[in-house]
């Protein structure tokens, strides 16, 4: 498989970055001779050298010229090489024309006004000539890049032909072929060897960027909203779509589907990907936790364990007992899976794969939330990331002050990441319209979640987000901040009005601590506001989870 990621853009230059028509190739074919289906160059190539072809050529490079001298930058241009240089792309030129008549057209640029203004810029007197096999090679040596880490941009079929076997990604701007006037992908086809297709094709180069923009590594942690929000787009028009009650949506951890009658059933699915002796007891945890939110009860759990080269049968037997531990535990049964080593990954990875039932009456669907629903969070923020940094970082928490009997409580908090407890009180109390767990990116990017899912606005009040003193003296030390820091073991619930105080008092009757931190207002679908203090203030926002920020720095 080719590289996806792309770290240069290579640009044709006539009718590509500047406007088509400049140059009029059939008159040109014309008063050259040339045979309609015959390139210019190449014909002229092939006279024998003399007068006739070196007259020839002083022709082509006067109209060259004089077209040059009248071409103005393609609409969009400029714009789209400074974005891209923005994006830390290169932006490099290869073109057919002479250097003497881009230099020309260059000088009607406003920002780049020479060759040198690029990356690289290669003309038919410096290099390989497209579509010969070497042109998009010998760039990609000088820029230093793999030519599959390439964007091919340009109007005609040679753009495409130097592009595909170099294994470089290719884009075709072509208004006719676009049609309608939006960026699609060509490359299903792989076309012919003549007339190979292009990956892209596009009716504007302002199209371009988007398709850059897919093509940029992706931050480690949760798919962006940016790219995730179309893809569940698509998934909701499968075909088997009939059956199914909650699907897939931004904010949703679960699906539910029917089997005809009133009884549902609930299916929840998670990977564990980070390194803990304890990745089995992680697997059927978090994923209950999830399942839980719907009212349902977690009965059938699944288990693919990817286990590293090198990995022993004492590796194995260590990760399936504790998953079928923790299962008795919560009263599960492990109904399958899959174990497999293989070179894919270089940890243990667990994906499990958590199933319940539920009367459909029951259902706690998120889309019941009302404006003037309050939200209330369970126990604190930033559990997990508290327990996960006072186990892992020992040594730099003492050095910044922090206690061993802090360490201790910090890392104790591992034993209350389950919701079960929590989400059991819940569904029991009237008025419940729905639950969300916390996880990666915290208490903040749960409320966004919770407000994606069901299609409200909320407003929290940052204030009223209990943090345990511990959590805040390590967040602190570490220059983090808990709201943005994963924190299984905390519950999101929706409840109206009335509901509110019974569902608090429930849950502080059966050792929970319960707190309203958000109330469900007016506003757009998904919209998160906060205030602080009783003033409206800016909502975090945690792109990336603090513990994950913490440890890649």
């Amino acid at each position: 498989m080719r590289s996806s990621i792309i770290r240069a853009v290579l640009f044709d230059f006539d009718g590509t970055l500047t406007r088509p028509g400049a140059l009029d190739f059939d008159t040109l074919r014309r008063e050259l001779g040339v045979p309609r289906h015959e390139a210019i160059l190449e014909y002229l190539d092939r006279l024998p050298p003399g007068e006739e072809r070196e007259a020839k050529h002083a022709f082509l490079k006067r109209h060259e010229r004089a077209a040059a001298e009248q071409s103005v930058p393609n609409t969009g241009a400029e714009e789209v090489l400074a974005r891209l240089e923005k994006m830390g792309l290169s932006v490099a030129v290869f073109t057919r024309n002479s250097a003497g008549a881009v230099d020309a057209a260059l000088k009607r640029f406003s920002q780049k006004r020479a060759r040198s203004d690029f990356a690289v810029f290669v003309t038919r007197e410096e290099g390989p000539v497209k579509p010969e096999p070497d042109s998009v090679p010998h760039v990609a040596r000088l820029l230093g890049v793999d030519p599959t880490e390439i964007m091919v941009v340009g109007d005609h079929l040679f753009d495409v032909k130097a592009g595909r076997p170099a294994g470089s990604w290719t884009c075709l701007v072509s208004p006719a072929r676009a049609g309608n006037g939006t960026a699609s992908q060509a490359g299903a086809s792989e076309g012919t060897s003549d007339r190979p297709a292009p990956d892209y094709v596009v009716a504007e180069l302002g199209e371009l960027l988007g398709i850059i923009e897919e093509h940029r590594p992706l931050r480690v942690g949760k798919l962006p909203p940016e790219y995730l929000a179309p893809l569940l787009g698509e998934m909701q028009e499968s075909g088997s779509a009939r059956r199914v009650m909650v699907g897939p949506r931004m904010g949703e951890d679960t699906a539910v589907v029917s089997t005809g009658g009133d009884e549902l059933v609930v299916l929840e699915s998670d990977p564990i990907t980070f390194t803990t002796d304890e990745i089995g007891w992680y697997a059927v945890h978090i994923n209950a936790n999830d399942l839980v939110c719907t009212g349902a009860v977690p009965a059938w759990f699944l288990a693919t364990v990817l286990l590293p080269a090198e990995s022993t049968g004492h590796d194995a037997s260590k990760v399936l007992r504790r998953i079928r531990s923790a299962c008795d535990e919560l009263g599960i049964s492990v109904v399958g899976g899959h174990t497999e080593v293989t070179e894919a990954v270089s940890q243990v990875v667990v994906s499990g794969t958590m199933a319940g039932s539920i009367d459909r009456r029951r259902l706690l669907d998120k889309r019941s939330m009302q404006a003037g629903d309050t939200v209330v969070l369970t126990k604190s923020a930033g559990l997990e990331g508290t327990a996960i940094l006072c186990a892992d970082c020992p040594e730099q928490l003492q050095a910044e002050g922090i206690t061993e009997a802090e360490l201790r409580e910090g890392a104790g908090f591992i034993e209350r990441l389950s919701v079960l407890p929590d989400a059991g009180v819940a569904r029991e109390v009237a008025g419940v319209r729905g639950m969300h767990d916390v996880t990666e990116g915290g208490v903040m990017t749960a409320l966004h979640e919770l407000a994606q899912a069901g299609e409200v606005a909320l407003t929290v009040e940052l204030d009223a987000v209990p943090v345990a003193p511990v959590t805040e003296r390590v967040c602190g030390a570490l220059g983090l901040d808990p709201l943005g820091l994963i924190g299984s073991g905390a519950l999101l619930i929706a409840v109206s009005t009335e509901g509110c105080e019974t569902l608090i008092t429930a849950l502080h009757d059966a050792g929970v601590p319960a707190q309203r931190v958000a109330e469900v207002t007016g506003g757009a679908a998904g919209e998160l506001r906060a205030t602080r203090g009783g003033s409206a203030v800016d909502a975090p926002y945690f792109p990336v989870d603090e513990i994950a920020r913490f440890f890649s720095s």
